[in-house]
Order: structure tokens, then C-alpha cells, then sequence
């Protein structure tokens, strides 16, 4: 558009605009959005129902058969690589190709420096804590299911990693005691809110603790069958229930909702019907830091629940 110094148009002339502030334009935005999330699920789902899996590791050779969740699993128990937990993983067999190039090619998977031979680079990786990816490369945000779940948003701030200039053995990498795993890697400076009450803290397992003392509410006891994402329907349900200040067990409403829960000892779920409905795959907030902390089970019926949740998505 021809505009003057200050930002005027110099003239009326028609131009075309791309933005989400026009009805049309986010409307398509959306239904983009909700296609490749649809097809990602579908892929994951795919990927993790797979049992002709077999691929040799990258570190010893090892000949790893039947799930790609099996060889993730490995590459942390015997050689402390981290890649994520295997539920939030996607287009594992491409995530572990790139990682193997690296390897091959003497390539630190964190901070990409180079060294002159394998044991240098293993040494490097160790000492370094490089065994993990860094997460700020965005190469790798494809692979991580997360990062498909809202557009143009980040779910984990990430911390600031500051960089040196040389590593003693040949590459490139960042202070020492400035850098982080993707293990430790749990955003601090998001605290994670207690399902009751305004309780805060940036530990998981101190809301856990601040829920069964305070509220009588053993979270762990109560989903430990439950698949993740039925952990994530049941998370959801609570929230939406003490916000709309509804008992989670009877669903009476009261205008002191948890001083009735505490007479009525009602700090337990509804029955599972109650619950566990596809309306509730979808958290009641953005960047709900309380689920980012939920552990998936190895429940069989967890692959037919990706497919619910890919359902869920069209019915929308």
C-alpha cells in the first residue's frame, strides 16, 4: 500500500488483507488448524498402534522390535537420552532418522556442535548433559503433539540458555550451569493451580500433597487405572464443575461449593458416565499447566481414546 512518512494512504486504492481480526479469514484459519490437528492425532494413533516396529539404537546396536514407544524407552533406561514421554510424541520414525544423522554425522542433537570422533561426542553428551533436544531448535517442534494444539502459541516458556563461544572437546556449547534437560525442563515461572482452591506452586507433587491434605482428594489413588487421557477428562470435569460451582460427586449447586463437598465428603469423581464424555477432552483454560504434569498409563484402551479424541474434533 503507497503511504505517506506518517502512515497515511496517499491515495484510495483497493488492497487485500490477510489477517485473523476478519471473520472469513479466522473462520479458515480454524478449520485449517483443526484438519492437521485431526490428521496428526490420526498419525500418532497410527504410529502407536504399529507393532512391526524394529529399528537398531543409534548408541549400541541393539535391535529394538515391536513399538516405537519400546525404543524411545530404551534410549533413556540404558543410555539417558530424553526425547519427551511417548505419548506426546509424533512422526517418531523421521525424530529418530534426524537424531540418527546427527549421531552419524558426529553432531551433538543439542547444541549441533561438531566433534572430531564418536567417543568425543559421546563424552561431549555426557559431561554436557546434552542428551536430550534443546527446545529451543525449532526443527524438532514438529514431533512433539503439543505444539499442534493451539496455533501460534508456545505451551512451555522456555528458559534462557546462554551460549559460549568453544567446548573443550571441539564444538560449540552453552554454560554449564545454565543449561537444562528437556527432564527439567517444567517452565518455573508457571505455578500449577490446585483443582479446588487458589493454591499455587510451581510443584507438581506439592499440589498433590496441598490436595489430599487440604482436601482430602488423593489425585494419584483416584486415576491411577485411568488411561491419560481419561486422567485429562477427569481434570477437566473438576475445573468445569467448581467453576460453574457444581459438587463434582452430586453436582448440587451451592454458593460455597467446596463447604459443601467438605460436609458432604464429597471430594470423589462422579461416576465414570458422568465423566468421561468427549466434551471434556478440552481443558476449561489455555496452557493448563496442571495437565502438562498428567503421566499416561500403559492402559490398552489408551490407542482407542487418541481415536475418540480425533472424533471429538470433527464433531465440533
Amino acid at each position: 500500500m503507497d503511504c505517506t512518512l506518517d502512515g497515511q494512504p496517499k491515495k484510495n486504492e483497493n488492497y487485500f488483507l490477510l489477517s485473523d481480526c476478519l471473520s472469513e479469514d479466522k473462520t479458515l484459519r480454524d478449520e485449517i488448524h483443526r484438519a492437521k490437528l485431526e490428521w496428526t492425532l490420526a498419525q500418532q494413533a497410527a504410529e502407536r498402534a504399529d507393532t512391526s516396529f524394529k529399528r537398531g539404537c543409534v548408541f549400541c546396536r541393539t535391535e529394538i522390535c515391536g513399538s516405537r514407544a519400546a525404543y524411545i524407552k530404551h534410549l533413556y533406561q540404558k543410555h539417558n537420552l530424553y526425547l519427551g514421554k511417548p505419548e506426546n510424541l509424533v512422526f517418531v520414525d523421521e525424530l529418530l532418522d534426524k537424531i540418527q544423522k546427527n549421531v552419524e554425522s558426529l553432531i551433538c542433537i543439542y547444541c549441533e556442535g561438531t566433534f572430531k570422533d564418536r567417543t568425543v561426542l559421546k563424552e561431549h553428551m555426557r559431561k554436557k548433559f546434552h542428551k536430550c533436544i534443546n527446545p529451543h531448535n525449532k526443527a524438532y517442534d514438529k514431533f512433539y503433539i503439543n505444539n499442534y494444539l493451539e496455533p501460534e502459541k508456545t505451551w512451555k516458556k522456555k528458559p534462557a540458555i546462554s551460549q559460549t563461544n568453544s567446548d573443550a572437546g571441539g564444538g560449540s556449547s552453552e554454560n554449564e550451569d545454565e543449561e537444562c534437560s528437556w527432564s527439567d525442563w517444567n517452565d518455573e515461572s508457571i505455578g500449577i493451580m490446585c483443582l479446588f482452591c487458589n493454591y499455587n506452586n510451581n510443584e507438581f507433587t506439592c499440589i498433590l500433597k496441598h490436595m489430599k491434605k487440604e482436601h482430602s482428594f488423593d489425585f494419584e489413588e483416584i486415576v491411577k487405572d485411568l488411561t491419560f487421557y481419561q486422567k485429562v477428562k477427569v481434570v477437566n470435569y473438576i475445573k468445569r464443575q467448581i467453576k460453574l460451582q457444581r459438587c463434582i460427586f452430586c453436582e448440587t449447586e451451592s454458593d460455597n461449593v467446596l463447604e459443601h463437598m467438605k460436609k458432604q465428603q464429597h471430594y470423589k469423581i462422579a461416576a465414570q458416565k458422568i465423566w468421561d464424555q468427549p466434551e471434556y477432552y478440552f481443558p476449561m483454560s489455555d496452557n493448563d499447566s496442571f495437565l502438562y504434569n498428567l503421566d499416561a498409563t500403559s492402559n490398552s484402551d489408551e490407542e482407542s481414546d487418541v481415536e475418540n479424541v480425533t472424533e471429538a474434533m470433527c464433531n465440533l
